[in-house]
């Protein structure tokens, strides 16, 4: 949190608050784990830009992302 009792934002993975910074994490993760999480899918190639995509797989991710919000 701030000074001014604001959170610092919320984890990617988890979707926790993110509080004062701890030593074992890095922003914008909450944990270790979390982090360990977001880089399993750098490597496994679950992130992939949308522009490398074909249409009919930009539309699926779209929908995806869609009902997840």
């Amino acid at each position: 949190m701030t000074s001014s009792g604001a959170p610092l934002g919320v984890c990617p993975i988890c979707g926790a608050t993110l509080g004062p910074r701890r030593k074992d994490t890095r922003p914008p993760f909450c944990s270790a784990r979390c982090r360990l999480i977001d880089y399993g899918k750098w490597l496994d190639g679950s992130y992939q830009p949308p522009w490398l995509l074909d249409p009919e797989e930009h539309e699926a991710l779209q929908a995806l992302q869609d009902a997840e919000e």
